[in-house]
């Protein structure tokens, strides 16, 4: 992110892969209260964000609590779980069974089918960890 004054006004300018952002304000102040996060979506729960306001000081200091450190592992295991088992879930749509023999053919769908619910055992398991964490 760049800031630059154009004729007066701040202007904040970001570069992306799809693009440039541009925001032009006579009054407004990009304040960058802790050090950025890694995640795979655009989304930050309350945990992640912050108490809301308009403070500008800079929690430079800043170090996670448990709570969302937990969370961040957590969410990490979970959407590595849903990637996998949404591509190996491809994989078995895609699988030609018929160039197979019967015997080879059954053993080969329940090698997958078995897989599947492994997968989809360890998904909710890491959906209810994840809940677990907001109950208390």
């Amino acid at each position: 992110m760049n800031k630059e004054i154009i004729d007066g006004k701040a202007a904040f300018i970001i570069e992306t892969h799809y693009g440039t952002i541009e925001i032009q304000s006579e009054g407004y102040k990009q304040i960058f209260r802790r050090p950025p996060v890694l995640k795979l979506h655009q989304t930050l729960l309350d945990i992640e964000r912050g108490p809301t306001g308009v403070s500008e000081k800079i929690e430079k200091d800043y170090k996670p609590t448990l709570q969302a450190i937990t969370y961040r592992e957590l969410s990490f295991k979970f959407d590595e779980i849903r990637f996998l088992r949404n591509q190996f879930q491809k994989e078995y749509e895609d699988f030609n069974f018929y160039e197979l023999g019967m015997k080879e053919r059954f053993y080969k769908r329940k090698e997958y089918k078995d897989k599947l619910e492994s997968l989809n055992r360890e998904l909710d398991e890491a959906g209810k960890k994840i809940d677990e964490l907001f109950k208390g």
